[in-house]
């Protein structure tokens, strides 16, 4: 860096550094706070830091390596840690704030070789009196959105004074910007939050984060929207003491044309939204009311209801248009509409609407279908003949010639490997 051009150095927005600590206190970030504001100060930029972690305990990356993830020594080690580096960030905000540091960002989320985050993606299993830390997750049961979400509940929102975390290898490439999830593309990892067609059946319609895609069938061609623009006209979650936009709480959980086609519908979190075609109006209601009698979810030692874990995975309109199919975690729900009843199954099941999907396999991935966090998003093919499901790196075809079911499976990098990047924030 040419610090001694001026002309140079006017064209930065602002000025970034990176700082990690030898142990729990700010000794490090104070030092080369100054160092960076004596050097950089006479700009009059500001300046951020982008990557903020302590070394921690001595031993403590060594005691939670990928090898050791089974063994219960380590979990106190993980509690231990997320406690006090959640106090050392509320510290390290407070500090940078008063020497004119408007944003300070946690590197990494998940703990990997090189840095200890505040969980370990090799065992995100609830065990034991750990219960409610996200250290103890594994992958295999619940999604990203849902472990952050949880993260930021275990340590009161509030109290967690941090401007974002960045976060990549197997999650994903993530910024958390403001407690909010701001995905930076349709990544395999992660993948989409939903998928349906079209009203008018010309494009199939994803979301992720803060964008929406558009892929148009006639000229395969894809566009890219900000969904703050999008949909900033409707209401906010308010029920249940939430207060969040559509497109935020980590994204929206699924969506899709209604059974008569006058509306689209979309779920995040309690909430459903309504937006009506003809009118372009748009309406909120409280899932608690509208699938209030469906079973809760039981399999696999769980027990949650269908709005709960993190909002559902996906809904859609079974192709005779006879029923609704939504799926949380394990469970999959079928509501039938001429008799309004509700019926559960397992969907690791023998007898599941996906029973025979092939693992997913792509780029080293090994999971079922209703792992990896749950399905990430279903639809209906545009002829009609298949069932389409979506799960990180993976997209399912179903299809049922009346004696037996089909399955294809691609990978979606291939798939939507033309897509563009999302860079709204």
């Amino acid at each position: 860096m040419l610090v001694g051009d001026t002309a140079l150095m006017n064209r930065f927005d602002f000025f970034n550094f990176h700082t990690y600590q030898d142990s729990f206190s700010l000794t490090n970030l104070k030092r080369d706070l100054a160092y960076y504001n004596n050097l950089l100060g006479r700009f009059g930029k500001p300046l951020w830091i982008t990557e903020f972690n302590v070394l921690a305990e001595p031993g403590f990356i060594a005691s939670c390596s990928y090898s050791d993830q089974g063994s219960p020594s380590n979990y106190g080690s993980y509690l231990n840690f997320s406690k006090k580096a959640v106090k050392l960030v509320n510290e390290a905000k407070a500090y940078a704030q008063s020497k004119g540091v408007p944003r300070i960002y946690w590197f990494m989320f998940s703990h990997s070789g090189e840095a200890p985050g505040f969980l370990n993606y090799d065992s995100w299993r609830r065990i034991g009196s750990y219960d409610y830390n996200p250290a103890f997750y594994r992958y295999e049961t619940k999604s990203f959105k849902t472990i952050y979400s949880d993260f930021l509940s275990s340590n009161k929102q509030t109290d967690f004074n941090l401007d974002g975390i960045v976060n990549e290898g197997d999650l994903g490439e993530l910024f958390m910007i403001n407690n909010k999830i701001a995905q930076l593309g349709i990544k395999a990892s992660d993948g989409v939050d939903a998928a349906m067609l079209s009203q008018d059946g010309n494009y199939q319609v994803l979301t992720s984060g803060r964008c929406f895609w558009r892929y148009n069938y006639s000229t395969a061609t894809w566009s890219l929207q900000d969904l703050a623009s999008m949909w900033g006209q409707a209401p906010s979650c308010a029920f249940g003491g939430n207060n969040y936009r559509i497109w935020e709480n980590g994204g929206i959980d699924a969506m899709m044309v209604s059974r008569d086609g006058n509306y689209q519908v979309i779920t995040n979190g309690r909430c459903q939204w309504r937006y009506e075609y003809a009118t372009s109006k748009w309406s909120a209601l409280d899932l608690v009311q509208i699938w209030g009698q469906a079973p809760s979810c039981t399999f696999g030692g769980n027990n949650y209801k269908i709005w709960e874990n993190g909002g559902v995975d996906t809904m859609m309109i079974s192709p005779d248009n006879q029923y609704q199919y939504i799926t949380n975690g394990r469970c999959q729900w079928r509501y039938r509409y001429d008799s309004a009843e509700w019926a559960l199954s397992d969907l690791a099941s023998v007898s599941s609407l996906v029973a025979g999907a092939p693992a997913c396999t792509f780029d080293n991935y090994n999971y079922k279908i209703w792992q990896n966090g749950g399905l990430d998003a279903t639809m209906v093919s545009r002829d009609n003949n298949w069932y389409v499901f979506f799960n990180g790196r993976c997209q399912w075809r179903q299809q049922y010639d009346g004696v037996s079911y089909r399955w294809e499976i691609a990978d979606l990098k291939q798939i939507w490997g033309g897509a563009p990047i999302c860079k709204f924030f």
